[in-house]
């Protein structure tokens, strides 16, 4: 992953140094680091079925931060709220992260709280959720579920 400036005179910066899939990044409120997934142990087999959420510096090559990764689930698309104390990604257990059927959970983790858990919410929802949009006053999260041919949305809070 390389981040970079706009302008043309700034030579881009190289984030990562592993030999993994990085998912796209998002930008945390501060904008001095970005939040990614990836493969927690890259000599594993199944790149998809084992990942984490990371922070990365923007501005050097530094170790990469893990924010979560639990065994027995993969954690992808992290989404830092616009206050920055969330972080809200999606979680799926990794005996479904490669196969037909898996149930795509929505999972917040508080980013102010040290030993924060992270909440799995609409836990009985029996769709996987979509994407997802953190309301303006980041109390509340807006998704997606596919359900035969429609996509309803709902609204979670958070706090």
């Amino acid at each position: 992953m390389i981040s970079t400036d706009e302008s043309d005179d700034v030579k881009p910066i190289r984030l990562t140094d592993v030999d993994a899939h990085h998912t796209p990044p998002e930008w945390a409120v501060d904008g001095k680091s970005v939040f990614t997934s990836r493969q927690i142990d890259v000599s594993r087999d199944e790149p998809f079925a084992y990942m984490g959420v990371y922070r990365l510096s923007a501005s050097a090559l530094a170790e990469p931060e893990l924010v979560i990764g639990v065994e027995g689930f993969t954690h992808v698309a992290p989404f830092p709220s616009p206050d920055g104390k969330y972080l809200a990604f999606a979680c799926v257990p990794t005996t479904q992260a490669s196969g037909i059927g898996a149930n795509t959970r929505l999972c917040v983790l508080p980013l102010d709280e040290a030993g924060a858990e992270v909440v799995t919410l609409a836990r009985a929802l029996d769709r996987s959720v979509d994407r997802y949009v953190w309301s303006a006053d980041s109390q509340s999260l807006y998704f997606g579920v596919g359900d035969w041919g429609s996509a309803p949305v709902f609204k979670v809070d958070v706090a």
